[in-house]
């Protein structure tokens, strides 16, 4: 949805990437990880925070795309 990478992903939205990628090969339940994964999806606005104050991990392209992506959301 977003377009990111795993890596990305993970510094921009303040997860271990090690925690992500265990969550996804099924190595790991990541009960933390989901809930807070179930926040961003929840609201918008507080993904759009965390997209803000690390946009510095992200290409100015990536960054414009995911916030547009994100505000769009927020304002359904």
């Amino acid at each position: 949805m977003l377009n990111l990478t795993t890596r990305e992903f993970a510094a921009v939205f303040e997860f271990s990437q090690n925690s992500l990628n265990a969550l996804e090969t099924g190595r790991r339940k990541g009960l933390d990880i989901l809930k807070r994964l179930e926040i961003l999806l929840h609201f918008p606005n507080v993904a759009l925070y965390f997209l803000m104050v690390n946009r510095g991990y992200l290409s100015y392209e990536k960054w414009l795309d995911a916030s547009e992506k994100l505000k769009n959301l927020a304002n359904k």
